[in-house]
């Protein structure tokens, strides 16, 4: 749903059908591997663009993590991985906040419903 509208801005910029076609092709591959469970170790480049390993921490539900890792390619700004120990994934996935509601329907229709909780 994102990438959608940057296909189509890039192909009115005049880029070459070629060009985009390898980019889609790129960019499917990044994001299966960033969502396969495998475990690879990418050493320095985990520093360099998005791995498993930093969108699997996007994912922990240890609330320091909150709020990290959102970069689709390049971990700038917000890469979080536990502390200093870069080779450690999490044990637990999820929000453990309670006010989320429990079954896919009623977190869908959560996103659309005004918290009045937030500032």
């Amino acid at each position: 749903m994102v990438r959608g509208p940057v296909y189509a801005m890039v192909m009115y910029l005049g880029l070459a059908p070629e060009a985009v076609i390898g980019y889609i092709l790129i960019m499917a591959f990044h994001t299966v591997l960033l969502h396969a469970n495998v475990g690879i170790n990418f050493g320095w480049l985990r520093y360099v663009i998005a791995t498993q390993q930093y969108h699997h921490w996007h994912h922990n539900d240890q609330q320091a993590s909150y709020d990290k890792n959102f970069a689709v390619h390049f971990p700038v700004g917000t890469f979080y991985l536990l502390g200093d120990q870069c080779d450690q994934w999490p044990t637990q996935y999820g929000v453990r906040e309670p006010k989320y509601p429990s079954g896919y329907w009623a977190q869908f229709v959560a996103g659309f419903k005004r918290d009045d909780a937030q500032p």
